[in-house]
């Protein structure tokens, strides 16, 4: 009996020694996979790939956490010589630092110090923070599910305010509502600012056969919440060669990135399920999986390249980023990539970064468009116009062309000349050695003005689907007179819907393919002159429209 006696406990510690082992062993090993590459559109979308290593020994294992990815896009890749059996997915809450921003969570980021409590009351209390318990945080609306699909893309964490404060005092443990706390004297010097939250994220469990011998793997997907808004500045000191600079502003709001490349693409992608969550990504009942995929909710942010205009500082010369030319950028199909190197931006920052300057010719052209009076109707009807409108618009511009090694994509530009700003506009998509051209201010010092007369009418000479047209003869007359001190250039365009007789000077003519159910064709007339100072110049045209009675 005394046998069984001494060997009981040393029975009971050796099971327990064996439970902690087996516990152990079951206890998953995490894989690190650390993001290496993002590709960044610009409407809140990333391709993400990041690179982990398995353990070394066989077993379970979790990666955590990963943001929600979009249904189709997520992609574990492993050698042929790792045995995994599945990859499964889970919710867990995982611990992420923030600032403290009152005196509960301060409190809180403070837990085991010793403070001197000042109450509503007139109380005063000095002890330990022992406790300040809160229930488990409840998420909000995510970007894929939810009425409030604005919220953009990251986790909502809505954390509980603590209703109980738990202090130890030498008088014994004292628990009161926070809300009667109206000043916290810190006792210990090295108090915490920062606290912990807890924000339910998704971690993924697998389980491996064997010790692994390539222990590399690699993960790729398509998540929200990052995007790049890029812009340019054009710099126009010197009257024949322009430097544009251009700079991505990358918006993060989905994860931490750390010595990352980033490729920032221009085009126009289709990603048919970005607005669908991955089942991965526990987001979704399998009602509502299938409910999305028969109807994919449309994307309600787009992230474009608006973005508030840059001023420019005031200095002599031409003041412009010392950026280097970007290293050649390379195409994927129809997209093209522009990479950034070495990119650490936390959750919640926007970066700043150069992509590249480049010296191009330009060329400085005055531009009256003239447009067409002949509406969808097929009747003649100038728009009323106020007083500010009576006089034709002349816009100075300036045609860029694109010479650097990469293309330009569409977004905001500001021209500046001698340090100080002259205009900005919207650069629109531009290949490698294409144009484009970028308004600068109204032509002031240019006059304009255009004429229409009605010549001659053949009544009924036309009868369509029902309805008579008259066939009328338009003569019409241009003129500009230049104030300024030196030679422009100008590009004068009219279109107008009808049958061209004749222009003088003689015109480019394009029939353009617009409107082609209705009964007159569309054509554009372009005229390029030259206007020396103070000159008057004149043009015609004629034309023969039918127009609905």
């Amino acid at each position: 009996m005394t046998h069984w006696k001494i060997a009981l406990p040393i029975v009971c510690v050796m099971l327990l020694a064996a439970a902690s082992v087996l516990a152990a062993i079951e206890q998953p090993q995490e894989a690190v996979a650390k993001v290496k590459q993002v590709a960044l559109f610009k409407n809140g979308m990333g391709y993400f790939t990041r690179e982990g290593e398995f353990p070394r020994k066989a077993g379970p294992f979790v990666i955590r956490p990963l943001p929600a990815s979009s249904h189709g896009t997520f992609w574990f890749d492993c050698g042929e010589s790792v045995k995994l059996n599945a990859l499964a997915s889970r919710k867990a809450f995982v611990p992420e630092p923030v600032e403290a921003t009152s005196l509960l969570e301060l409190l809180q980021a403070n837990i085991g110090g010793q403070v001197k409590l000042y109450l509503s009351s007139g109380e005063t209390l000095i002890g330990k923070i022992v406790a300040l318990p809160v229930s488990k945080p409840s998420v909000e609306s995510d970007p894929y599910v939810g009425e409030q699909r604005h919220t953009y893309y990251g986790p909502r964490v809505n954390v509980p305010t603590p209703q109980l404060v738990i202090i130890e005092t030498e008088k014994g443990v004292v628990a009161f509502n926070p809300n009667a706390i109206q000043r916290v004297d810190f006792v210990d010097s090295n108090a915490a600012y920062h606290l912990q939250k807890d924000v339910e994220a998704v971690e993924f469990v697998g389980k491996l056969d064997r010790a692994p011998r390539n222990r590399a793997f690699t993960l790729s997907y398509v998540a929200k919440g990052v995007a790049w808004a890029p812009s340019y500045r054009v710099d126009i000191s010197d009257p024949e060669t322009a430097a544009i600079s251009a700079k991505a502003l990358v918006i993060n709001e989905v994860e931490d990135l750390e010595d990352v490349t980033l490729h920032l693409i221009t085009g126009f992608p289709n990603i048919q399920f970005a607005d669908v969550p991955s089942p991965l990504s526990l987001k979704l009942t399998l009602a509502q999986f299938f409910q999305y995929l028969s109807n994919p909710p449309q994307a309600l942010l787009h992230l474009m390249a608006n973005v508030a205009m840059q001023q420019a500082a005031p200095s002599p010369g031409r003041a412009g980023p010392g950026y280097t030319i970007s290293a050649t950028g390379r195409a994927t199909e129809d997209l093209f990539l522009y990479p950034v190197e070495n990119v650490t931006l936390a959750k919640g920052e926007t970066g700043y970064y150069p992509v590249f300057t480049g010296h191009v010719p330009y060329k400085h052209i005055y531009q009256w468009d003239i447009p067409d009076y002949v509406n969808a109707d097929d009747r003649y009807q100038r728009p009323a116009q106020t007083a500010a409108e009576e006089r034709p618009q002349v816009w100075h511009t300036i045609r860029l062309e694109n010479e650097t090694a990469l293309p330009w994509t569409t977004a905001p530009a500001m021209t500046v000349a001698r340090g100080q700003v002259v205009a900005q506009d919207t650069l629109t998509y531009t290949p490698v050695n294409g144009m484009t051209t970028l308004k600068l201010t109204r032509a002031v010092e240019v006059s304009a003005e255009e004429q229409e007369l009605e010549v001659d009418r053949v009544r009924n000479a036309a009868r369509f689907y029902g309805y008579e047209y008259d066939r009328v003869t338009v003569d019409g007359k241009l003129r500009i007179e230049s104030f300024k001190d030196e030679a422009i250039s100008m590009e004068i365009t009219k279109t107008f819907s009808g049958e061209l007789v004749s222009s003088a000077p003689e015109a480019d003519v394009q029939q353009l393919a617009r409107g082609l159910k209705r009964m007159n064709p569309t054509t554009l007339l372009t005229w390029h002159l030259e206007v020396k100072p103070d000159e008057e110049k004149e043009l015609t045209y004629k034309y023969t429209v039918l127009v609905r009675r």
